[in-house]
């Protein structure tokens, strides 16, 4: 695997991703531990993906990166890695263990790929209790 990140602004708000990828290999745009309870989560950015292959898919979701639940599958997007920018926003209800979420992008094919995501925000509301 040949490939490369890049993170800007400081806030970590953009990221870039050229490379060599395997298909479904993790793209981790942010992190944030929560305690159990019942949550809203959603997800907002701006995406522009490009790869030679004309039936790439980029997916992005909240996930487990240790693996406790896996994909939280009811926020999951799909959008094409077609060069044009797209604006992706999910929002979904979910009763959680205490765990660390990670919101995780990936591409569809193996081969070279490019990512940017911009105007990344993530927005974690504690509901019930």
């Amino acid at each position: 695997m040949s490939s490369s990140a890049a993170r800007t602004p400081t806030d970590g708000s953009s990221q870039y991703y050229n490379g060599y990828y395997e298909a479904g290999e993790p793209l981790n745009l942010s992190y944030a531990t929560i305690p159990d309870g019942q949550y809203v989560l959603g997800y907002s950015m701006t995406m522009l993906a490009n790869s030679a292959a004309p039936d790439a898919l980029v997916n992005c979701s909240f996930v487990d990166p240790n693996g406790q639940i896996g994909y939280l599958s009811t926020d999951f997007s799909v959008s094409p890695a077609d060069g044009t920018v797209k604006r992706i926003e999910r929002q979904a209800a979910f009763d959680l263990p205490s765990l660390t979420i990670a919101l995780r992008c990936s591409p569809t094919v193996t081969g070279e790929f490019s990512a940017q995501f911009s105007d990344i925000a993530v927005t974690i509301e504690r509901v019930g209790d």
